[in-house]
């Protein structure tokens, strides 16, 4: 799916804390996705549960502070909803491009998708891990990483062992 310059400026451009807007971003891009499987109509109810949300965002929050967040959205436009019972909502999000003129935001691997919108904001590069292929947010300046933090760990644990192995001898 890919995500328009429009929405992102929507998205980054509020007052609203870093991991508001991310969930902002995940709300759009699981709308995106459920709208590309489901159903070509355009800008219609989804329904959405919280602990998805929260799950694909890396997000926690406590039950006040989620009813906040979304009442917030609601009251600045950003999305009109409507109870579905337990954790479910049905949202409608009024921050989607209609008719997207460019694709800023390309986004191919939905596992960890949040991680686009880290790149988006603090820049780097996206890498997947040589040793399990996970998708990572690449921290050096250099892009030299080719691992992600468990296995790179992994690598100067088995690393250390071989050298002690040798000094031993």
């Amino acid at each position: 799916i890919s995500l328009s310059s429009k929405e992102m400026y929507t998205i980054m451009n509020n007052n609203y804390p870093y991991s508001w807007r991310k969930i902002l971003f995940v709300m759009l891009v699981q709308y995106k996705v459920k709208k590309a499987i489901y159903t070509s109509n355009s800008k219609e109810t989804i329904q959405f549960n919280y602990s998805v949300i929260f799950t694909d965002a890396h997000v926690t929050y406590n039950t006040d502070k989620k009813e906040e967040m979304f009442k917030s959205f609601e009251d600045d436009g950003y999305i009109t909803m409507a109870n579905g019972g337990k954790s479910a909502l049905y949202i409608t999000l009024n921050y989607i491009d209609e008719e997207p003129q460019d694709e800023l935001l390309v986004i191919e691997d939905f596992f960890d998708f949040y991680l686009y919108f880290e790149q988006y904001v603090k820049g780097g590069r996206l890498i997947y891990c040589q040793e399990c292929g996970k998708l990572v947010l690449s921290q050096s300046k250099t892009y030299t990483e080719k691992y992600c933090k468990r296995c790179a760990r992994n690598k100067m644990i088995e690393s250390d062992k071989k050298y002690n192995e040798k000094r031993k001898k």
